[in-house]
């Protein structure tokens, strides 16, 4: 490695060389922490998309939350129960690749979520299963070919290439499983919450009426005006 030249003058340069396990190491982590950077501004654009297209920033971060969190759920699969323990510098990159193909799967639940509200407005296991049947289906078929694509990568001799299949396949998977179960989990919690929280505040809309007439401080009441067939005589007024 050639990390910078530096001119002593008189035309003299040195160059500096290094190499070594630890070295190679330092300049790995150097570079993923200045992708980490970019991460962060894409993470940041894809919740801002993500709040504008499900209105909730609840819903939003546990939906980007059920995407990051099948990253570490597949290193412990990669290391613990494949057994592999080479983390290569592609299986970094599988979280921003991740990011957008599970970020995807949570857009196909919560629109088929928002049509069965059409078709089952007040029955919430209705509701449910509906938009399971009409979005589990699309989003497995898209799982599959992607994980098939990323697998074909272990036919690779390149052996980052190979372990990059295995860790980004598994992933795809993985994430696949979190955004069937955990994240429509939150959407049902997040709607009776949202649903209890409107009855409240309608409950409280309705009573505000009643409790104010209730409060209004007791008044004589006005005189009746004295109708013209009430008066003693023809009704005519006098002159």
């Amino acid at each position: 490695f050639n990390d910078e030249s530096a001119r002593l003058g008189d035309g003299v340069t040195v160059a500096a060389w290094g190499g070594g396990e630890t070295f190679i190491e330092d300049q790995i982590v150097r570079g993923l922490i200045g992708c980490m950077y970019w991460a962060a501004a894409g993470a940041a654009a894809m919740l801002l998309y993500m709040v504008a297209h499900t209105r909730s920033l609840v819903l939003s971060v546990a939906a980007l939350g059920c995407v990051v969190l099948s990253f570490p759920t597949t290193w412990f699969v990669y290391a613990g129960i494949y057994r592999i323990h080479f983390m290569g510098i592609f299986n970094f990159i599988a979280l921003f690749v991740i990011v957008g193909i599970g970020v995807d799967d949570v857009f196909v639940f919560h629109d088929a979520w928002k049509q069965a509200a059409a078709l089952h407005p007040d029955d919430l296991e209705a509701r449910l299963g509906y938009a399971y049947r009409r979005s589990v289906s699309a989003m497995a078929v898209t799982t599959v070919t992607d994980a098939a694509a990323f697998f074909t990568n272990c036919l690779s001799s390149i052996t980052v290439v190979r372990v990059f299949g295995v860790f980004m396949g598994t992933l795809v998977l993985i994430n696949f499983a979190l955004v069937v179960t955990l994240f429509p989990a939150i959407v049902v919690l997040h709607h009776k919450w949202s649903t209890r929280r409107r009855d409240r505040r309608d409950a409280k809309g309705a009573a505000a009426p009643a409790n104010g007439i209730d409060r209004v401080s007791p008044r004589a009441a006005p005189l009746p005006s004295p109708r013209l067939d009430a008066i003693p005589g023809d009704g005519a007024p006098d002159i």
